[in-house]
């Protein structure tokens, strides 16, 4: 999961033991399977110092045993290479169209494509950008492609997006997957960590809107999975993965 989604603002552990939602659900066919956890079973990276802009946001949630074999099992990418291939975000947070913004509640399961193109935003307030997976929400319009004009990024794969396939992430899909597919096998790159409207200092922005709501023009970040000090440090707590 993302370490922000478990800790207090400085990166400490947020879990009330004994209190209501410490639960993890795992849907299958036949129903949902939910565990529950304490604190103690929460370990975020060591890196991650409770702002999100400074990447590492990446924790490890562990349930004590093993899980139902109902439950679906996906490996972690190792392959650097890939991670510019489309990608399928997945999560449960709020929703709506890319012209508004999100406007619905959160709760329903919801997926998409889109392409990470750059790894963390180069902005002075984002470090260790290494760490970090960006994709912009494009419309479809040159006039809401934010990476042509906020870094020159032009010409690259599906550089204005995937039509109606395209999505951003918005509030409450934080912890959420991104799949890419590594030789047929679905493999998690990124998790969801945050969002963010960026602009030049002449205010020139390609976000549809002049507010941050998950609309078109806006980008996503995602931790990096593949970078080694993060696939290292999940590996220590699961395991290499089978």
């Amino acid at each position: 999961t993302a370490a922000h989604c478990v800790t207090n603002d400085d990166g400490t552990p947020a879990v009330i033991d004994g209190g209501d939602g410490n639960t993890v659900t795992f849907e299958t066919p036949s129903g949902p399977i939910v565990v529950s956890f304490d604190a103690a079973d929460v370990t975020r990276h060591p890196s991650f110092d409770g702002n999100f802009l400074h990447g590492f946001d990446v924790a490890v949630i562990d349930l004590g045993s093993t899980v139902d074999p109902a439950v679906p099992r996906y490996p972690l990418n190792t392959n650097l290479g890939i991670e510019a291939s489309p990608h399928l975000a997945v999560g449960y947070g709020q929703s709506g169209d890319g012209a508004t913004g999100a406007t619905l509640a959160a709760g329903e399961k919801r997926t998409g494509i889109n392409n990470f193109e750059i790894t963390g935003p180069p902005v002075a307030q984002i470090t260790n950008l290494d760490t970090q997976l960006t994709a912009d929400f494009d419309s479809g319009l040159p006039g809401n492609n934010a990476f042509e004009v906020l870094f020159n990024l032009s010409g690259g794969i599906a550089d204005l997006g995937f039509a109606a396939d395209e999505v951003g992430t918005a509030p409450g899909d934080s912890g959420g997957p991104s799949f890419i597919v590594d030789a047929g096998v679905p493999v998690i790159a990124g998790v969801h960590s945050y969002g963010l409207r960026l602009e030049l200092l002449d205010g020139t922005t390609r976000d549809v809107d002049g507010d941050l709501n998950s609309s078109f023009g806006e980008v996503y970040v995602d931790a990096r999975i593949a970078n080694l000090a993060i696939l290292s440090v999940v590996n220590t707590h699961i395991g290499e993965k089978e």
